[in-house]
C-alpha cells in the first residue's frame, strides 16, 4: 500500500485519468473528490462489498448482445448501451428506469423522476459518458400523485 499525505485542496493522479482531490478535512473525516472515465465505477468499499455478497447478487451485469456477422451496431446503439449501462450502475431506481435514445452522438433521457434533483442527477451523469456530446434531458418530475411537481422558479 502506498501512503501519501495531501493537505486541503492537493490532488494526485492514479494511472493517466484518475484525479482524486482532497476537497474538506474535518476532524477524523475527510472528503474526497474523484474524476475520471465514466466507465470505471467508483463505490465506497462497504457497498461494493455488500452488493457482491447480497444473495440475490448474480454477477456483473451482462452484456449487451453482439451483432450478428454483417451487422455492425451503430456508434449511437453503442453510446446509447452504455449511458443506459451507467445510469443503471448507479443502482437509483428512478434513474434506471429512464429512457434513452441517442441520436448523432446527443443523448435524449426521457421518463419520470420523483425530485428535480434526481433530473438533474441524470443530466450530469449522461455528460460523464465518453462519447456524449450533448444532453437532451426531457425528464418530468412528478410528485407521489402522479401530478407534475411545481417547477423550481415556481410555475
Amino acid at each position: 500500500m502506498l501512503v501519501i499525505a495531501r493537505k486541503s485542496r492537493e490532488q494526485l493522479i492514479i494511472g493517466r485519468d484518475i484525479e482524486v482531490t482532497v476537497l474538506k478535512i474535518q476532524g477524523n473525516r475527510v472528503k474526497l473528490g474523484i474524476r475520471g472515465p465514466a466507465d470505471v465505477p467508483i463505490h465506497r468499499k462497504e457497498l461494493h462489498e455488500r452488493t457482491l455478497h447480497h444473495p440475490s447478487h448474480t454477477g456483473p451485469t451482462p452484456a449487451e448482445p453482439k451483432p450478428s456477422v454483417g451487422d455492425q451496431a451503430s456508434p449511437d446503439h453503442e453510446l446509447e448501451c452504455r449511458v443506459k449501462r451507467f445510469l443503471e450502475g448507479l443502482n437509483i431506481p428512478a434513474l434506471c428506469s429512464l429512457e434513452v435514445d441517442v441520436q448523432n452522438g446527443a443523448a435524449v433521457v426521457s421518463g419520470r423522476v420523483s425530485t428535480f434533483y434526481q433530473k438533474q442527477l441524470a443530466t450530469s451523469c449522461c455528460q460523464r459518458v465518453a462519447g456524449v456530446l450533448d444532453v437532451i434531458n426531457q425528464i418530468r418530475v412528478m410528485d407521489s400523485q402522479g401530478m407534475p411537481a411545481a417547477s423550481e422558479d415556481g410555475s
